[in-house]
């Protein structure tokens, strides 16, 4: 009744009179109903009996005076598609009415005919070494351990991390590296709302023409990465969900973005346009990251939303898309193109700044000066930056000279026209800004600090134009 008799019914009532489906269903009918009678016959009389007298065919005057029906044709040696693949349908149809009641109860379709179903079906687990798990070979990872080893969240990321349409390995080394991924989604979650505190939305956003440009590329780099994670949930592809946010939390936005903004951040006035541009950008972000990982990191994305300012729903499952993003195609000044090439100019130059560590030259970035040496279009691209490269490079100092003046001791960088020198700068630190300046020392009230740190605390604040 739940399975079969369901299924039959739209043959029944859309097939032909005489047709092979219905005739099929019918002969099928016929058998199960004579078995039936015969089985409740001693435990529902009136109701066998009142069967019986309505069965088509030839019979005994009462199913009393009927023997057991051997007449049910021997379908054993059907091996195509055996009990065993149609039990197994059977609990198919169950997840799926599920999932349908699920849709029901969310107001999305009235019946099943309604709806339209896409089955994935699961592959194997094997563990790190490619073989299939199995109780014999004591290699299964019970689920319950992993998530009380690694927390909910963690395990939820290694499901969706899995290309389910190949096989599936599980190994603590897995595990391992899942929660290194997780920790870099989680820390970038934190970062943002750290960097939110005293920040008010309502009041506190810029207009996206205020924003400077670094701060709207990073928009638009997330503009065009929530179209592809939407596609990819649309498409059930979890995996690259997975993978698209993990890149951009540790490539773009955690590997350039937020390391450059930190001066900003730490250095600026606490309402000053550079610093509120970033935080604009930096509220943004984590609208749209939240609502990016709430299907696969569903506790992190609560606990992130409900931190966020601003008003809010009181769950972020009960919130839509996030379409506030500020529209930066327009930006054609420093478009995409541009930060995409300081985002490599910036690994080539930390290349030569780990070379200099390891030859125990400096300690970290904002202890070198770098001398850049670039091709003509490259070398013109730097300079539109001016002063503020050396905040795109996290040194105290950038120059920008003509490849040819390159010395031969210069580290040269892959794939372009570009070549590093990285030096121990001669200046003092700024204790606040910790960048080596030339000027610290000048301000006798402040002999401690650099000329850009005195504007920030008792002047009108830096200027800041690119980043």
């Amino acid at each position: 009744g739940g399975f079969y008799l369901d299924i039959i019914k739209d043959r029944q009532y859309t097939t032909g009179t005489d047709s092979l489906p219905r005739r099929s269903a019918q002969t099928s009918l016929f058998h199960l109903a004579e078995v039936l009678c015969r089985w409740i016959a001693p435990i529902l009389s009136f109701t066998a009996e009142e069967l019986w007298e309505n069965l088509p065919g030839p019979r005994s005057a009462s199913v009393f005076l009927a023997e057991w029906y051997e007449a049910l044709p021997d379908t054993s040696a059907d091996d195509n598609l055996d009990a065993a693949f149609w039990s197994e349908m059977v609990v198919v149809r169950q997840q799926v009415n599920k999932a349908l009641e699920l849709a029901r109860e969310q107001g999305t379709l009235r019946g099943s005919l309604d709806a339209e179903v896409a089955l994935y079906a699961g592959p194997e687990l094997v563990d790190g070494d490619g073989r299939k798990m199995s109780k014999s070979l004591g290699n299964i990872i019970p689920a319950g351990k992993a998530m009380q080893d690694l927390g909910a969240d963690v395990l939820r990321l290694y499901v969706s991390a899995a290309d389910y349409r190949n096989e599936i390995s599980a190994s603590d080394e897995i595990f391992k590296r899942t929660a290194d991924a997780y920790r870099r989604i989680r820390n970038t979650a934190r970062f943002l709302l750290a960097n939110l505190a005293g920040f008010d939305p309502v009041t506190d956003c810029l207009p996206v023409e205020q924003l400077l440009p670094l701060d709207r590329w990073i928009l638009g780099q997330a503009q065009a990465l929530q179209a592809e994670v939407r596609t990819a949930y649309d498409d059930y592809q979890f995996h690259l969900v997975y993978h698209r946010i993990h890149n951009f939390c540790s490539g773009e936005l955690g590997g350039f973005y937020l390391d450059i903004i930190k001066d900003r951040q730490y250095t600026t006035g606490t309402d000053s346009l550079p610093r509120r541009s970033a935080q604009t950008s930096l509220f943004h972000l984590a609208e749209v990251l939240c609502r990016w990982i709430a299907p696969i990191l569903s506790f992190t994305a609560e606990e992130l939303w409900e931190n966020l300012p601003g008003p809010r729903s009181a769950s972020v499952f009960l919130a839509e898309w996030y379409e506030a993003l500020p529209d930066t195609s327009a930006d054609d000044n420093l478009d995409a193109a541009f930060w995409s090439e300081m985002v490599v100019v910036r690994q080539q130059v930390n290349k030569a700044l780990e070379l200099a560590r390891e030859q125990g030259m400096l300690r970290g970035s904002l202890d070198a000066d770098v001398a850049l040496y670039a091709g003509p279009e490259l070398a013109e691209r730097l300079r539109s930056l001016g002063e503020e490269l050396r905040f795109v490079l996290i040194t105290s100092e950038a120059t920008v000279a003509s490849l040819s003046e390159a010395p031969s001791e210069a580290y040269e960088a892959e794939d372009m026209a570009l070549r590093v020198v990285a030096v121990p700068s001669t200046s003092e630190k700024c204790e606040r800004c910790w960048h080596r300046r030339p000027d610290v020392g000048e301000h006798a009230a402040h002999p401690t600090l650099c000329g850009r740190c005195v504007t920030n605390i008792e002047g009108p604040g830096e200027v800041r134009h690119f980043a």
